[in-house]
């Protein structure tokens, strides 16, 4: 079926409708989907999406293949899908986008095609088909508050002592194997991506709140909820750094960039809670990590690294699940004159 059946259904959040429009309503669309061009295994098999093996030799770049032996099983597509009414909407219609999913198994027949592109005139989607992905070994990431203990300046004496609460974030590599993680610079791994721009923002080339030689606390890598309104107030701005690289620049991650975590060996990083809490009012805030993705490597330093002090060409690649520092503790504190009360 190369037709879309819409379904409409008119809904009002009042039991009468004002033609002033003081009583809004709105339109939802239902797209049933099974059997149509949104059906992926059931357009591949009628022909409906079409796929093209590159030829980059030949005079015509793109091959079209055939698909009717192609064995895409039974469909599990979701039978209807659901529009959000724009009536109301305030956000750019970029940001309201519906991404619509279908997941495709592997033994459907798709491992047999090198990459694939669907027709130009409604767009395409280009991949390349590998036998294994490298895929991030397991990590445990903590956060916590902590007291550590200083001597202050000037004194040279154990016995004046002051301590000061610190934000502790810790990185254990599982396993029995070493790693090397690249906690600043530009990374390169795979980003899912959606109609126009990344879903998410882990390719930021920001340092790692985990950088060995990183000193104040990366507020990027943060995020600040305000208890009395659930409002996130720290976290939701743009993260991406735009740099300009000179032409033929080398990217490849510097060996002051890197950071090896063996496994058993927690990496542990302190920063003072004054400040990560300066410039907020006073008042009850919730505290946890932003998700950041890093690039990454099966092997200790030494054997990642050439004689330029840079990760060996024939490592660096963008077709790499990314490692994730990402952990679901978190703690809350309470800010009152500049000073902060744990746990509230």
């Amino acid at each position: 079926m190369d037709e879309i059946s819409i379904y409409t259904y008119i809904h009002s959040r009042y039991r009468a409708f004002d033609t002033s429009g003081r009583f809004s309503f709105s339109i939802v669309f239902v797209f049933k989907t099974a059997g149509s061009v949104l059906d992926v295994p059931y357009a591949l098999a009628h022909g409906l999406l079409t796929f093209h093996k590159e030829n980059p030799r030949g005079a015509k770049r793109w091959t079209e293949m055939d698909t009717s032996g192609l064995n895409v099983g039974k469909s599990e597509a979701t039978d209807y899908i659901i529009l959000p009414s724009p009536v109301g909407r305030l956000k750019s219609w970029r940001d309201a986008l519906t991404a619509y999913q279908c997941r495709i198994d592997y033994a459907d027949g798709l491992a047999t095609t090198t990459l694939v592109r669907g027709n130009t005139s409604g767009g395409n989607a280009d991949f390349t088909v590998g036998q294994d992905l490298p895929w991030p070994p397991e990590v445990k990431v903590g956060l916590r508050i902590s007291v550590a203990f200083q001597i202050p300046d000037g004194s040279h004496t154990s016995d004046e002592m002051e301590n000061r609460q610190v934000m502790e974030v810790s990185v254990m590599k599982q396993g029995s194997d070493a790693i090397t993680v690249q906690t600043r610079g530009h990374q390169r791994y795979l980003i899912p991506w959606g109609p126009h721009q990344s879903e998410d923002e882990i390719d930021a080339d920001r340092t790692r709140i985990i950088d060995p030689e990183l000193q104040g606390p990366p507020l990027a890598s943060l995020q600040v909820i305000d208890l009395a309104t659930d409002a996130l107030i720290r976290g939701h701005e743009q993260r991406n750094i735009c740099t300009l690289t000179a032409l033929g620049a080398d990217l490849r991650p510097k060996v002051g960039h890197l950071v090896t975590l063996k496994p058993g060996v927690p990496l542990v990083k302190q920063y003072d809670m004054k400040a990560v809490v300066k410039a907020l009012a006073d008042g009850q805030y919730r505290i946890c990590l932003q998700p950041k993705g890093c690039s990454w490597w099966a092997a200790k330093m030494e054997d990642v690294v050439g004689e330029d002090g840079r990760v060996l060409k024939k490592l660096c690649g963008d077709r790499k699940v990314p490692l994730m520092i990402q952990s679901k503790d978190r703690f809350e504190l309470r800010l009152k004159d500049g000073s902060i009360d744990l746990p509230i």
